[in-house]
């Protein structure tokens, strides 16, 4: 699933996306550990990524605007020498 169709759902939707994907997770690593051949091979990885994918949109979702800030700009610090004594 695309991350942009991931975006636009609601907060309940994404809950119960992450957990039919983590239900799914579950059965495909029990299957690899039995040692029996899935369909898909990759098919852990992908659903993993649309774990993150979902785990980000939610948390988009519960940010509001006003928690961005705009990071400060952090002076750089003298260097010491090994005696302790400050250097330009």
């Amino acid at each position: 699933m695309k991350f942009k169709d991931l975006k636009v759902l609601s907060a309940e939707e994404l809950a119960k996306k992450r957990t039919e994907l983590e239900l799914e997770l579950l059965k495909a690593r029990a299957q690899s550990a039995r040692g029996t051949v899935s369909k898909n091979p990759h098919q852990i990885l992908g659903i993993r990524k649309t774990l993150a994918q979902i785990k980000s949109a939610e948390s988009q979702k519960s940010q509001t605007p006003a928690q961005y800030t705009k990071p400060t700009k952090i002076s750089p610090k003298k260097r010491t020498t090994h005696g302790g004594i400050t250097k330009s």
